[in-house]
């Protein structure tokens, strides 16, 4: 099996462009404050290169959720709180943080993932704070990017970000249904993007393997489908 392709996408047809296309980039949280996305750095120029594309917005989400959290605390929560989560990505806390987003909120107090941490000893009181305001950044969000004529909305997903990207999918094609949503990066890889395709209806298309090479190619194919046909 190729280690680079996009699942389910025919080959584009022969004919030039019938639309030009309106992308966003979503980098969601976990991803560092301090640097920028990788993934989202090598795409945007890429997208923008292609005469198929009108324009390319990149959403830096994890730098607003920072934010959002800190103003929502009063200050309380800030950067370290945020650092502690990602260093801690193989305890899988920041994923914890945004499942009410995507499967509804549960006290979470008490529930199996904050009974079995703080069992071992993990300090989860900022956890408990982010997790009670996920589910509105997500909805803040998705609404924003509903409203902002995007035919294609990209999320990256490596390390924590699993949960966070498919909350936003979700809640995007809810209320957007004819944007077209991908998702790419290190968590997709191998069979891990073929169950993520085939569990979340709401993902049109998942990318793995090289995205500079993969990606583009998808642009030129969605440019030369009708607005609304069913993903392949």
């Amino acid at each position: 099996m190729p280690t680079t392709e996009f699942l389910g996408l025919p080959e584009a047809p022969e004919r030039g462009p019938v639309r030009t296309l309106r992308v966003a980039l979503v980098c969601m949280p976990w991803a560092a404050l301090d640097m920028p996305s990788m993934a989202i750095s090598t795409l945007a120029p890429a997208a923008r290169a292609l005469e198929e594309v009108d324009a390319v917005d990149t959403v830096y989400a994890n730098i607003r959720w920072a934010d959002h959290v800190h103003e929502r605390t009063g200050g309380a929560i800030g950067s370290a709180d945020y650092g502690r989560i990602v260093d801690g990505y193989y305890v899988a806390t920041g994923e914890w943080i945004f499942s009410p987003a995507l499967y509804g909120f549960e006290e979470p107090v008490g529930s199996a993932f904050h009974t079995a941490a703080t069992g071992s000893g993990a300090d989860l009181r900022a956890a408990v704070e982010m997790y009670r305001l996920s589910s509105g950044f997500v909805d803040a969000l998705a609404g924003e990017l509903a409203a902002g004529g995007y035919d294609l909305v990209g999320m990256t997903s490596t390390f924590d970000q699993n949960m966070p990207s498919l909350a936003l999918a979700r809640a995007l094609k809810e209320r957007a249904p004819g944007v077209v949503t991908v998702m790419g990066g290190a968590n997709c890889d191998d069979v891990q993007g073929e169950a993520l395709h085939r569990n979340f209806s709401f993902l049109d298309y998942v990318v793995r393997g090289e995205g500079e090479s993969v990606f583009p190619a998808l642009l030129r194919l969605l440019a030369r489908t009708e607005p609304g046909a069913a993903p392949a």
